[in-house]
């Protein structure tokens, strides 16, 4: 199996890989900002083929900055076929992350929860910030 994650998380990964022993396991970055023609060839290396798609996608907590929704949600819908599972874990930390609602509908996706909480309305008092969301991602 072979994980596909932003350049920064895998040092981390890679040593829990390691701490458990995982020899079957890789970690190889996804610049999230590749363009087409980057992201056919990190296809063919890593994948075996220019329009091969992953089985399975999993984000988990990089939506804490909304700079990036627009790189994440590209490449996402850049990646998934019908056939790719993609699961996207966030904690709601506050509104604006909200936008990426917006981003994955302009990728043509959208999230449907699957487990946890959605976010909070602006309306309703979240004395608990510990609200997370487990969502599935599917194409339109």
């Amino acid at each position: 199996m072979t994980l596909y994650l932003s350049e920064s998380a895998v040092p981390l990964i890679q040593a829990n890989i390691d701490l458990n022993k995982a020899a079957a396991v890789q970690a190889v970055p996804l610049d999230w900002r590749s363009t087409d023609e980057e992201l056919a060839a990190w296809r063919e290396i890593h994948l075996g083929a220019a329009g091969t798609s992953p089985d399975l996608i999993i984000a988990s907590d990089c939506t804490y900055n909304p700079t990036y929704f627009r790189p994440l949600c590209g490449v996402i819908s850049r990646l998934q076929k019908r056939s790719t599972v993609c699961l996207l874990a966030k904690k709601h930390r506050h509104q604006d992350e909200e936008q990426l609602w917006d981003e994955l509908a302009r990728a043509g996706l959208f999230a449907k929860l699957i487990a946890g909480e959605d976010p909070p309305r602006e309306d309703e008092d979240d004395e608990d910030d510990t609200c997370i969301g487990l969502y599935i991602i599917n194409t339109r």
